[in-house]
């Protein structure tokens, strides 16, 4: 019998998904917008380096 072996590597890229809506502090400025969208970077960035696969927040 031989045996098999797999080698699982982690994904190479990080991809979040912003949906439309306000932003935290409820301004439509472009730069709350941009403030949002970096945080939401850098937590899926962490929790990459932390071996987490799943970022969604919304349903803590």
């Amino acid at each position: 019998m031989s045996d098999v072996i797999a080698t699982i590597e982690q994904p190479q890229e990080i991809v979040a998904v912003v949906e439309a809506g306000a932003t935290s502090a409820g301004s439509s400025s472009l730069a709350a917008y941009d403030a949002g969208l970096l945080k939401i970077y850098n937590q899926a960035k962490e929790d990459y380096y932390h071996g987490k696969n799943n970022t969604n927040t919304t349903n803590q």
